[in-house]
């Protein structure tokens, strides 16, 4: 597997620890007393999936050294090259069907949104090397498309975090890299709006859904149901006390609106976490909308894990940030950090915490920069 590989081959000799480091083995002892006291949950992979995504960390902490932009961007252009034809492909077959996101292979209503944040890893990725207007006009120019096709494949959050992760690195960023990466910013705004123009009904659908959930427009009794609601599931998650939700009519077929009440359940169980949390897919067991996930890697880890866990993954994300980490010089160190930034505010909206591994990625990356929090005497 590639990511023993790199932990395995990584720069052991030169390794000295910092606070992130210790954070994160705060963070895995957390797991592993979660773990401990409520049994490894309902889903057999979910603790491989776990294992693997943490093991990223340290993979990436440890071949920092390692990595160069080059190569990353080579292939995500061919993968985002790939994913855009047969995107395009099952979008133009499913135009007007009233679920609005296109079933990739027929299958994958979600593969845009994966398609989009490997392109938008690939731009930050072009975004984070020395730029000139020529440039910054050819890397918009070879995103246009897929940030239209995937626009028009109702695919939003994780290109408004693209746009803002270049706009913040635009802004702290070197004042040489700033129009460059604003003309990028500005040219794939301008896509994002086109895809959204281009299937106009299906957008004012979902732009009345957005409005209902934020309660500027009232919703259809017709409209709403009940989301299931289970019992804590007490022969695999050995959670002493258990809250029950009281569940209101909700619209399913609005994501917003499961978004909001996936919130909304995990605001009322924090108080229930504990030490050791209710156990790995605790949450979606006793959540409304049931087998969800909480979408929201970190208040996952707090409701699952425990406090101490979930406190400690987010002491390691502020710490990993640390002082001017996306206006480095080193196009790879700068990468590191809006990679770091485009992957935590993904990880708030869409984020699993057995599935987040672009997240544990980055932040190995930008713990190995000589300023996560304390100095690093081996490469200072």
């Amino acid at each position: 597997m590639p990511i023993a590989a790199l932990i395995i081959t990584g720069d052991w000799r030169g390794f000295s620890s910092n606070i992130c480091d210790v954070l994160f083995t705060v963070l895995i002892c957390c797991v592993v007393a979660s773990l401990a006291v409520n049994g490894f949950g309902p889903n057999a992979k979910e603790p491989v999936l776990l294992l693997i995504t943490l093991a990223a960390y340290p993979a990436a902490r440890l071949s920092g050294k390692l990595f160069k932009l080059d190569g990353l961007i080579l292939v995500i252009c061919f993968v985002v090259a790939v994913a855009t034809a047969a995107t395009i492909r099952d979008l133009i077959a499913q135009w007007d069907d009233s679920h609005g996101k296109p079933f990739v292979f027929g299958l994958f209503d979600a593969a845009p949104t994966q398609f989009a944040t490997a392109m938008s890893f690939g731009v930050l990725a072009a975004a984070s090397q020395p730029l000139t207007v020529r440039r910054g006009l050819f890397i918009s120019g070879a995103a246009a498309l897929p940030t239209i096709v995937f626009a028009a494949s109702v695919v939003r959050f994780s290109l408004y975090a693209m746009l803002l992760t270049l706009a913040v690195g635009a802004i702290v960023g070197k004042r040489e890299q700033r129009k460059p990466v604003l003309i990028i910013v500005c040219v794939l705004l301008a896509a994002v709006v086109a895809g959204m123009a281009a299937r106009s009904r299906t957008t004012l659908v979902f732009l009345d859904r957005f409005l209902t959930s934020a309660g500027l427009e009232s919703v259809s009794a017709e409209d709403l149901r009940s989301p299931s609601s289970i019992p804590f599931d007490h022969g695999k998650l050995r959670t002493p006390t258990v809250p029950v939700l009281s569940c209101e009519p909700i619209d399913i077929d609005n994501s917003l609106a499961i978004r909001i009440q996936l919130y909304k359940d995990a605001t009322r169980l924090l108080g229930w976490a504990g030490f050791a949390g209710l156990g790995l897919d605790g949450f979606a067991a006793v959540t409304c909308v049931t087998g969800h996930p909480a979408h929201n890697s970190y208040l996952q880890t707090i409701i699952e894990i425990g406090w101490p866990g979930g406190i400690a993954f987010l002491l390691l994300t502020v710490f990993a940030f640390g002082p001017g980490r996306v206006s480095l010089t080193s196009p790879e160190l700068r990468f590191a950090g809006l990679g770091l930034l485009f992957a935590v505010l993904t990880s708030v909206v869409y984020g699993r915490l057995s599935r987040d591994i672009a997240l544990f990625l980055f932040l190995g990356l930008a713990a190995g920069v000589p300023r996560c929090g304390i100095p690093n005497p081996a490469r200072s």
